[in-house]
């Protein structure tokens, strides 16, 4: 699996739970609240901003994989399958969420 040359792994970002070599976000994010467990990865995210993140996961989220099975653009949202792992985003201006479950 390869990770977009804009992006970086959760592992990366030291994560050891979730689709960790699969899923990225864009390279410059940043990380403000994370919880790291077998039952569940969250990441909320101070930077780039939800609209910036959820653009690059509609880009990138099909190409490494994973399948987009909602998406709400109107509120930077979406949902999303993938490697035994669902995932949702959502965000409003500089503030945004991940969250993956398996």
């Amino acid at each position: 699996m390869s990770v977009p040359s804009d992006g970086i792994s959760l592992r990366s970002i030291g994560f050891a739970n979730g689709p960790v070599d699969a899923f990225s976000l864009p390279r410059r994010v940043v990380v403000s609240t994370r919880v790291d467990e077998a039952s569940g990865v969250t990441l909320v995210l101070s930077s780039p901003s939800a609209t910036d993140v959820a653009g690059y996961l509609r880009r990138t989220l099909p190409e490494t994989g994973f399948e987009v099975t909602a998406d709400q653009p109107a509120e930077a949202a979406l949902t999303f399958t993938g490697y035994g792992w669902h995932g949702s985003f959502t965000g409003t201006g500089s503030s945004s969420a991940v969250i993956l479950r398996p």
